[in-house]
């Protein structure tokens, strides 16, 4: 048989109409509307069960092509480099001797870039110890943003100088982020006009001298650790590098083009893959859309966008799920053309990480680079109408937000008149409510814990920073704005004052706002888990299972994963078979909380006698496993207190139990 004999597969299938799945859809859904597939997104967009042509503009491909404005598809027409992205970790450097041997550990083994915490870290004596041994004209370094953005980046620029690294090899950035540090601590030591010129002032240095160096950091991540919505992220993200173009421009001299180079872009990927391949691939259309309105060329650099995985989305219980939860989080950032990703480790929710799991960061994405092949394939999810639809819908509606604040006087009136954060909270609430339903689930904390899991052991704490000398170099200059403080921090730091650190000369009072609340997740429901374990005695419920295996299993197994969220643990006393068993089983256990469990028809045969011979028995809440319908005010007056099923607000639920039971709130 001839190749042309054979028939392609899909030859075999005829191709289904929309119409043909849709009256297939409708036949499934058994009486429900159609309707009932659609979900909505946080910033209420609505997510169709199936996407095709129809769902793609029609006025062209807002996507363009890879490599070309606007940039949706990527900014390399043949995909990433040979190397994949950038792979980046972050270290703090509080411990200079650990720092060093965690960097060097990292750069050994694959990472090509650091991100440094520069805490503790006052003197260039002090930086040359935590990058001891790092060949600085090969590895980035990045610095964290901190409050006085001038001293870390003196540091940085003094210890260039003193290994000899040539301003054309330098790469890295300064991590100046004024409005960021602003929203995450709430103050910075000096206005923030001074700061942003300050920033200015770096930015004019680094385009003059370091072309590999960016010195403009704008961390969207401060708005996804708050709740907000994808498209609060990318909108905090736009307002955020406007007022950074407007600084760099009007106080650094510096014109469009090179302020946008020297912009760097953190946002976050997490564990909806979709949700976050969108939004990076709609942040780049966004910024290609700002910096043309702003006047760049044809030639401007497009943006350099830092994907970070979500560190709220990283739990302190069952924290091994932690890995899937970043595996997926990087999956999105690679597909989605990422310049640069960082992994955060899956222990970071308990304390400072350990080895294994800044090996599982690294290895995570080196898999996916090197042994996946994400890097070598341009634009993945291109062409899916879902992906294609999804950007364009969050794209316009981050663009609607970010002309909001724009109109409301820019990021920095955002944050004074606690706007912003409204906005975040209203994304929230609604996210939080799904949570405490368990509508929106956190597999090992709202489902499915486990009770005899034994955490991981971290120090929760960095250790305190070595003795340094605390004599500071004043820069008595008011912002130039044309790198002149920059340098004078640099002369500070290398003429003979190296054993001191730099301090900023302010000329007004602090800027302050209060700043964004930082929600994991899962925090409420470990509060709960932490709550019941330093309770003595530990805390249980009795499940009365009525009936044969059966008939109660499906609702105790179910009742007892439900009080396990709150670390509560269930006895099972097995099969019991009339109130009498029921009667004895509960004097035979030291809990007085008990829950019901078994089916629709023996509850309505056996359910209020068996919680009213519970209640004589002494027995002081009674909850029982399903739904009541139309038995509930019987079964309530013979001594059902609470009825749990799908739906509940667990949290609420919880506590309640918790206060029952003895267990000090948290």
């Amino acid at each position: 048989m001839s190749a042309s004999d054979v028939a392609p597969l899909a030859a075999r299938f005829a191709e289904p109409s929309r119409d043909e799945w849709l009256d297939a859809a409708t036949k499934a859904l058994r009486g429900r509307p159609l309707e009932s597939l659609v979900t909505r997104t946080p910033e209420g967009l609505e997510i169709q069960p199936l996407y095709g042509p129809d769902d793609h503009p029609t006025d062209g491909d807002p996507a363009g092509l890879p490599g070309l404005l606007p940039f949706t598809r990527g900014t390399r027409a043949a995909g990433g480099p040979a190397g994949g992205w950038d792979v980046s970790q972050s270290h703090d450097s509080a411990d200079h001797a650990a720092a060093n041997e965690a960097i060097l550990t990292d750069l050994e083994k694959g990472v090509t870039s650091i991100r440094l915490n520069a805490r503790g870290t006052h003197t260039v004596d002090d930086l040359d110890r935590v990058l001891d041994g790092v060949m600085l004209d090969l590895a980035g370094v990045w610095l964290e943003p901190s409050t006085n953005p001038l001293g870390p980046a003196a540091l940085l620029m003094a210890l260039w100088e003193r290994r000899g690294v040539a301003p054309s090899a330098a790469s890295g950035g300064f991590g100046a982020d004024p409005l960021g540090v602003l929203a995450r601590r709430g103050t910075l030591p000096q206005p923030l006009d001074e700061a942003l010129a300050d920033a200015a002032d770096l930015a004019a240095l680094s385009a003059a001298r370091y072309p590999g160096v960016r010195a403009l950091s704008v961390d969207a991540a401060i708005v996804a650790d708050a709740g907000g919505s994808d498209a609060d992220e990318l909108a905090y993200a736009l307002a955020c590098g406007v007022a950074y173009l407007r600084a760099a421009t009007s106080r650094g001299g510096l014109d469009v083009d090179a302020a946008c180079a020297e912009l760097i872009f953190t946002l976050t990927a997490g564990v909806d893959q979709f949700a976050s391949i969108a939004k990076l691939r709609a942040a780049r259309r966004c910024w290609a859309r700002v910096a043309e309105v702003a006047g760049a060329s044809a030639d401007s650099p497009p943006m350099f966008l830092h994907a970070v995985t979500a560190p709220t989305m990283f739990a302190a219980r069952d924290p091994w799920v932690n890995i899937l939860r970043g595996t997926i989080a990087t999956f999105a950032a690679a597909v989605a053309g990422a310049d640069a990703v960082t992994v955060v480790p899956f222990d970071a929710a308990l304390g400072l990480p350990d080895p294994l799991a800044r090996r599982v960061a690294r290895n995570t994405q080196l898999v996916l680079a090197d042994e996946s092949r994400l890097a070598a394939v341009v634009d993945p999810a291109g062409g899916s109408w879902y992906v294609e639809a999804r950007t364009e819908e969050l794209a316009a509606e981050a663009w609607r937000r970010f002309q909001a604040i724009e109109a409301a006087g820019g990021l920095a009136a955002a944050l004074g008149d606690g706007s912003l954060a409204a906005t975040i909270d209203a994304s929230w609430e609604p996210r939080a409510r799904a949570l405490a339903t368990r509508k929106a689930a956190l597999t090992g904390v709202s489902e499915f814990p486990s009770l005899e899991e034994v955490l991981p052991r971290r120090t929760a704490e960095a250790p305190p920073s070595p003795p340094a000398d605390t004599s500071e170099v004043p820069l008595d200059l008011a912002p130039a704005g044309d790198g002149t403080r920059a340098r004078s921090a640099v002369a500070a730091v290398t003429d003979g004052a190296t054993t001191g650190r730099v301090a900023a000369t302010v000329s007004g009072p602090a800027a302050w706002v209060t700043p964004l609340e930082v929600r994991r997740p899962s925090a409420p429901f470990e509060a709960l888990r932490n709550a019941a374990e330093h309770a003595s005695p530990e805390p249980t419920i009795l499940l009365i299972t009525l009936g044969p295996i059966a008939t109660h299993t499906a609702r105790a197994t179910w009742a007892a994963n439900l009080f396990a969220v709150g670390g509560v643990r269930s006895i099972e006393p097995g099969p019991l078979d009339d109130v009498a068993a029921a009667v004895a089983a509960f004097e035979a256990d030291d809990s007085t909380v008990v829950c019901l469990c078994s089916s629709d028809d023996v509850y309505a045969e056996r359910a209020a006698e068996t919680a009213t011979a519970l209640r004589e028995a002494g027995a002081r809440r009674i909850y029982l496993a399903g739904k009541p319908g139309e038995h509930e005010q019987t079964w309530r007056d013979a001594g059902v207190d609470e009825f749990v099923h799908v739906g509940i607000d667990v949290l609420d639920t919880l506590q309640r139990a918790h206060d029952h039971l003895g267990v000090a709130r948290p």
